[in-house]
């Protein structure tokens, strides 16, 4: 700094000073800032309603400016002691969340909903306390002029997280975050998806998910609601990780984190970047997408509703059956897009996908990947499209069908599995900075993108006592201290168990989702303030593949639905499938948390154990609960008994040929007696030839 700033602002050392210009440039208000902020190396009640006043923007200051208050007053409340009963009083009024001042009168009620388990003040200081020690391994490093330059660089860097800020959510209005938020995407006009759902209960669940969830985050998601907007992906909006709105890496949805807040919102499909939102796609290199790419970036509403409704019976069955929720994402609104973002406007969907002028470069391509779609989709669903003759006709055709749609889900992750294991690996700040965003980093950045991963895995980590050097030895330090190797261990085991529920339960109603919601780019993990502690969540996503059977189904497949469940079997644990290795949901966890073979076998016994657990649990709750059976059909309950009985006695004659034998003749017999004619027997066994595995592996569910 020069003279002149060095006697303007005293309380900044020159190589502090530095670290300023260089991440602000010349802001008077900055230095202004961090001088009094390291002035007061002890908490001042003075300051810190300097600091409210800056942070609650009531001199228009910039949200740069803010976000650094937030934090500073979070610094200050780090430095209370928790047995100042008064001070904490004082502050949460202020705050508003107490509405009363005075020791004995409660917090709001609205704590509750944030993850406080308590409103009674004492208890909920130590709780908000717990909340923020999430922060200390940067804020403690906060040392008035002593602070080191990187600490000083990692306090910058955290600020800039407005999710990571937990006092923004009492300082910052809802309505001003989604001015922030719009002004990072997009947006163009569709229609609100009005029509019933699969399940009639879809749309209450929809409500039972907001009415559960914080205020601040309700009125922020309704705002984005309100209106029939669609978002979509700029070029400009960030893939960085945390980000208020982030377009993570290698996906096109975008991922919106409220101030303050563990939860996600994600909207599904917010397109490409560039100059095409939207693209038809039938075939890559000469082999064809699945179906659901041929829209290329965007959703086929179909598949939106069919995974709002999944999620939906799921999740009540799943808290009929255990009493808590279930541990995946869940759809909040389905619309359908209207018009289509381009420069200079938008540009309604019929005419952006039919002439040449507004769809741009690859225009004959997309056409001819139009017309080769809709042949597919004749043959492959017996489809018949509308008779529209013309160019407008053959995209008409083409979007009855597709009918390109946006989801709103709540309760997501961006940290998959599979990016966590790359992201926590040698190479991981390299995959994440050079071929992932594409820029440079320094070893600064990489211990940062390190530890805020680390933040998701473990919820809160200890940071070791020696210099970052390179990931793969800063990976190994976090996890030889102690505390992070205890904690490591006994997230992974809970893991293990929430694995073991989800999918008995969905095993015991002989639904599946052939493997779509348990491969590693669907399951997350997500670390969450719950019942006044950090832990970490699993999180199962991607349900447009997920089947339960409806109250219409009758006669149950099998041949078909276990092949399906095999499918989930493999991305649960891991196998060889056609030549190919594929990686468990469980390997991806045990990579993760990097478990000795002792703490592996104990997560195996576990998983087994919930699997079987939660397995007799639903297949007991089914048979005595009315209002669970009401789900289904009657009829196709009793042939799920049908099948239990083949198997179980399988299982008790399949190791002697005499008795084999015997089964065969009784099975027909029994068969026939349940009313299941010749080809449905026939498929019976073929289902015990095709799948016996399963029944060896995993021989307790089917035993009766």
């Amino acid at each position: 700094m020069s003279e002149n700033t060095a006697s303007s602002y005293p309380h900044i050392p020159d190589p502090l000073g530095s670290v300023l210009r260089t991440e602000f440039e010349n802001s008077p208000l900055v230095y202004s800032l961090f001088d009094d902020f390291f002035a007061h190396e002890t908490y001042d009640r003075p300051y810190a309603l300097k600091l409210l006043d800056i942070a609650s923007g009531r001199n228009q200051e910039s949200f740069e400016i803010r976000r650094l208050a937030v934090l500073m007053l979070e610094h200050q409340i780090v430095l209370l002691p928790v047995d100042s009963i008064e001070e904490f009083d004082f502050i949460f009024t202020c705050l508003n969340i107490k509405s009363s001042a005075g020791p004995h009168a409660p917090l709001n009620d609205s704590v509750l909903k944030e993850g406080y388990s308590t409103i009674i003040l004492r208890d909920f200081i130590l709780e908000f306390r717990k909340k923020l020690e999430r922060q200390d391994r940067i804020l403690r490093r906060i040392n008035g002029r002593r602070t080191s330059e990187n600490a000083l660089r990692e306090f910058i860097h955290l600020s800039r997280l407005e999710c990571r800020l937990s006092l923004a959510r009492y300082l910052w209005s809802s309505r001003e975050v989604v001015q922030k938020i719009l002004k990072r995407v997009s947006v163009s006009r569709g229609v609100k998806d009005t029509r019933r759902m699969l399940h009639p209960y879809t749309e209450r669940e929809e409500e039972r998910t907001l009415s559960a969830m914080p205020d601040f985050e309700v009125e922020i998601f309704r705002q984005l609601n309100t209106t029939s907007r669609i978002y979509w992906v700029k070029n400009s909006t960030s893939a960085t990780i945390n980000s208020l709105v982030e377009y993570p890496l290698t996906t096109v949805v975008l991922v919106i984190r409220p101030p303050g807040s563990h939860l996600e919102f994600e909207l599904k499909r917010a397109g490409a970047r560039g100059e095409k939102p939207l693209n038809i796609v039938y075939a890559r290199n000469g082999e064809p997408v699945p179906v659901t790419h041929r829209l290329h970036a965007g959703s086929m509403g179909e598949y939106l509703r069919w995974e709002a409704s999944a999620a939906a019976i799921f999740s009540r069955i799943y808290r009929m059956v255990h009493k808590k929720e279930a541990p995946l994402s869940k759809t909040i609104s389905v619309s359908t897009i209207y018009t289509i973002p381009l420069k200079g406007g938008e540009e309604h969907i019929l005419r952006y996908f039919t002439d040449p002028e507004s769809f741009g470069d690859g225009f004959s391509r997309m056409r001819q990947a139009m017309a080769d779609s809709i042949e597919a989709f004749k043959a492959e669903r017996d489809w018949t499209p509308p008779q529209i003759d013309g160019e407008l006709g053959l995209t008409s055709q083409l979007l009855s069908l597709l009918a390109p749609g946006q989801a709103c889900l709540v309760g997501t992750t961006s940290f998959r599995l599979d990016k966590l294991v790359k992201y926590l690996s040698a190479d991981g700040p390299n995959t994440y900075f050079k071929d992932g965003l594409g820029v440079e980093y320094s070893e600064l950045d990489a211990k940062q993108f390190i530890d805020e991963v680390l933040d998701e895995v473990l919820g809160v980590f200890v940071p070791p006592e020696v210099d970052y050097q390179n990931p793969e030895q800063y990976l190994e330090e976090v996890f030889s201290v102690p505390a992070n190797r205890n904690k490591a261990n006994r997230i992974y085991l809970s893991l293990m168990r929430e694995i073991g529920i989800f999918w008995g339960t969905l095993l015991a109603l002989k639904g599946f989702t052939r493997g779509e919601s348990f491969v590693g780019r669907n399951v997350g993990l997500k670390a969450a303030w719950e019942n006044g502690e950090w832990t970490v969540k699993i999180i199962f996503m991607d349900h447009d593949d997920m089947d339960i059977a409806g109250k219409n189904a009758t006669e149950f497949y099998p041949r078909a639905i276990l092949a399906a469940i095999a499918d989930d079997e493999l991305y649960v644990f891991g196998g060889i499938y056609c030549g190919q290795r594929i990686t468990g949901t469980v390997e991806y966890l045990r990579e993760i948390y990097r478990v000795d073979a002792e703490v592996n076998d104990e997560g195996t016994r576990i998983i087994l154990e919930a699997l079987q657990s939660a397995h007799e649990r639903t297949q007991k709750e089914l048979a005595a609960n009315p209002q669970l059976r009401a789900y289904f059909n009657e009829s196709f309950l009793e042939r799920l008994s049908d099948w239990d009985s083949v198997v179980a006695n399988y299982l008790t004659a399949k190791s002697d040929p005499a008795a084999m034998a015997s089964w065969k003749a009784e099975t027909q017999i029994f068969l026939r007696s349940r009313g299941h004619e010749a080809g449905m027997i026939n498929d019976y066994f073929c289902a015990v030839d095709s799948f016996d595995f399963l029944f060896v592996k995993y021989p307790f569910l089917f035993r009766r």
